[in-house]
């Protein structure tokens, strides 16, 4: 029995929350796809009434219908797979390079170690390289996310509730994921047609979609998304690259973490080579939106996990299971999707295709001048930011947000020892952010960046305009204080103006920069600022 594969873009239109676990206690976390659990409810919610019995049955729940993982899209139609967890690199060594032009970057062949068939060299420490897709290409994308901070109003007064400010972390909008929706041929071409009708078109998905979340545009793509390339197995192994969880049921019907070859179908004599496999677990409970309650917990392997296994010598490909079906339980919600003995990962180094050349009209763009005055202040530029490490360029940032405090004062007409509105500047909490920002963002400048002052792609905002509503700097999160007449003349867009040249000349300096100024932010000289009194210690 043979499965066909459909494929949709899934454009996100506002922020998507999809928790990664139901714990309310700590920072809440988002997962980087979109589950395929998401589009199964979509699909039921919009489908499941007008549906015979059977029916319903063949296409929730019997298998014959599997809604897989949106993964995001590194090219048009094309996605990006999380990363084996066999890929390493050496600790203290990037294993991921910029590329010109394009706004992933790449992994390094050369710094990635498949410890599948090497052993790392002797005193230096490899680290996993977690996180993250990778396309067939090796380029490394990471879903930009976004923090919000909530709190709910008690309807009685009008208030804010006590006890009711809570964080979400949720997919920035704006990015597109590719899923796949694999029917077998047996599904009756009629309903296939009514699944891709009702999957078409604006949709919510995840968490608070009755509030600003979860809007989102499907539409169907012509072509189904390339799988991972595989290569031969004459040589009695077998590898499988988990491209979603996997959860398996030992001889009990319990739940287990151990891929022991009878569980996935293997033939008898088959042995899993745990020296060479490489696994994460995972467990989580479900949302069931029909029941408005959770599932049982789901005890899973995690996608991007690598098994190996011995197979007895001559072992024909029909006694191998097949995996366009999928493999385990929970295969209807897109749980169980592998790919055998991946090309990825089939030497020592990382084996990845080269990308597409690219042609452009080199006579549109016009040659960069070279003149004498260009020369000398790209000089200045680069002496500037190496001479300064990061606590001296933090220092100087703070010594001009507390400038900018005494330029308020004299176009407000405040007198000089009296305080500011403490609504209109930061205090600790605010600094903190920065800071919480900055810490999670390491390694990630213009993830830094998006989060702190990004205006969305449809605001309309320009660099001259005051910080959007949901970034971190913002109007009315004590960064509005006024310095000026000036519409640019506003305390968040001074820092934004502070850090910008930090953020273009040393990006991989920013987190850093942020984190001290945040600091300095939280330091009683910025409080003595803020209520007029002297801005410095006095000098022995």
């Amino acid at each position: 029995m043979s499965a066909t594969r459909h494929a949709f873009r899934v454009t996100l239109e506002q922020d998507v929350i999809v928790s990664r676990s139901a714990a309310t206690a700590g920072e809440h976390e988002t997962l980087d796809h979109l589950p395929g659990s998401l589009f199964l409810g979509l699909a039921a919610g919009r489908l499941y009434a007008s549906l015979a019995p059977d029916q319903a049955w063949q296409v929730f729940h019997g298998g014959g219908v599997r809604f897989c993982d949106a993964l995001p899209e590194s090219e048009p139609g094309t996605p990006a797979w999380p990363v084996p967890l066999a890929l390493h690199h050496y600790k203290n060594e990037d294993a991921k390079q910029k590329v010109a032009g394009s706004g992933h970057a790449r992994l390094d062949r050369d710094r990635v170690l498949n410890l599948m068939h090497r052993e790392p060299e002797d005193g230096r420490q490899p680290r996993q390289l977690r996180g993250g897709h990778v396309d067939a290409c090796g380029r490394w994308i990471r879903p930009r996310t976004r923090q919000s901070l909530k709190t709910a109003i008690a309807p009685e007064t009008g208030r804010v509730e006590e006890g009711q400010l809570f964080g979400y972390e949720a997919l920035e909008r704006g990015q597109s994921f590719v899923f796949e929706l694999q029917t077998d041929d047996t599904l009756d071409e009629a309903l296939v047609q009514r699944l891709h009708q009702c999957l078409n078109g604006p949709a919510r998905l995840g968490r608070s979609r009755s509030a600003e979340f979860g809007r989102v545009q499907i539409e169907p793509l012509d072509q189904a998304p390339p799988h991972p390339a595989s290569v031969g197995g004459s040589d009695n192994t077998l590898t499988l690259w988990l491209l979603s969880d996997l959860a398996l049921r030992d001889e009990r019907g319990q739940p287990t973490l151990q891929p022991r070859p009878q569980y996935l179908g293997l033939p008898e004599g088959a042995e899993w080579d745990h020296q060479k496999s490489f696994l994460r677990t995972r467990s989580y409970s479900p949302y069931n939106g029909k029941r408005r309650g959770r599932d049982a917990d789901r005890q899973v392997i995690a996608r991007g996990s690598v098994l190996h296994y011995t197979l007895p010598a001559g072992t024909p490909p029909e006694a191998l299971p097949a995996l366009e079906h999928g493999l385990g339980h929970y295969r209807e919600a897109g749980l169980g999707q592998a790919v055998a003995r991946p090309q990825m990962l089939a030497d020592k180094s990382l084996q990845v295709e080269a990308p597409a050349a690219r042609t452009t009209d080199t006579r549109s763009v016009p040659a960069a001048p070279d003149t004498a005055l260009l020369r000398r202040l790209r000089r200045m530029a680069r002496t500037e930011f190496l001479e300064f490490d990061a606590e001296h360029r933090a220092r100087r940032v703070f010594e001009a947000l507390i400038a900018s405090l005494d330029e308020a004062r004299s176009w407000q007409g405040i007198p000089p020892n009296a305080p500011l509105a403490e609504d209109e500047v930061p205090g600790r909490s605010q600094w903190g952010r920065l800071r919480d920002a900055a810490n999670r963002h390491r390694g990630d400048p213009d993830g830094l960046w998006r989060a702190l002052f990004q205006p969305p792609k449809d605001s309309g905002a320009t660099k001259d305009r005051e910080p959007p509503e949901d970034a971190i700097v913002r109007t009315r999160s004590g960064w509005q204080l006024k310095l000026g007449p000036r519409q640019e003349d506003v305390l968040g867009v001074r820092l934004k103006a502070q850090l910008e040249a930090i953020h273009r000349n040393a990006p991989e300096q920013l987190s850093e920069v942020v984190v001290r100024l945040a600091s300095l932010g939280q330091t009683p000289e910025w409080t003595r600022a803020v209520e007029g009194h002297a801005t410095k210690e006095p000098q022995a």
